[in-house]
C-alpha cells in the first residue's frame, strides 16, 4: 500500500502543519505493516504552475495552432506519484486563517493530462 505525503509550508520545521502531517503518517506507518511512503515537499521543490507555455506539452488538443511546448518539468512524476497512492496526506498550512492560493490549491493544475487524470481530450 501506498501513501503520498505532501507538505507545502514555507516555515521548515516551525510548521504546525508539517508537525501534524508528519504525526500522521508516523501513526499510519504504525498501523499498516509495509505501507510505502513517498514524500513531497511543495516549498523545497516546486511543481510550476500550467500556463500557456507548458499546454502545448501537456495537453496538445487545447493548445493554440502551432504553439510549441516547453518541458513538463516533473508535472507525470506527481500524476504518477498521486494516481498511486491509496492514501494522500497533505500538510496545508493556513496563513492567516486560510489557504493560500499560491501555496496548495493551485498545484493540482500541472497534473492535469489529458486522459489520465479525468481530463478529456476536449475540454477547455
Amino acid at each position: 500500500m501506498k501513501l503520498l505525503h505532501i507538505d507545502s509550508s514555507i516555515t521548515g520545521t516551525n510548521s504546525a502543519s508539517r508537525q501534524l502531517s508528519a504525526a500522521l503518517v508516523a501513526a499510519l506507518k504504525a498501523a499498516i505493516p509495509g505501507l510505502e511512503v513517498i514524500r513531497r515537499d511543495l516549498d523545497a521543490n516546486p511543481i510550476p504552475h500550467l500556463d500557456s507555455k507548458r499546454l502545448p506539452t501537456v495537453r496538445p488538443a487545447n493548445a493554440p495552432e502551432g504553439a510549441v511546448g516547453i518541458a513538463d518539468e516533473g508535472g507525470s512524476d506527481v500524476l504518477d506519484e498521486f494516481l498511486g497512492a491509496e492514501i494522500l496526506v497533505i500538510g496545508a498550512p493556513m496563513y492567516r486563517h486560510g489557504l493560500t492560493a499560491s501555496r496548495l490549491p493551485a498545484r493540482p493544475s500541472p497534473t492535469r493530462r489529458t486522459g489520465r487524470s479525468g481530463w478529456p481530450a476536449a475540454s477547455v
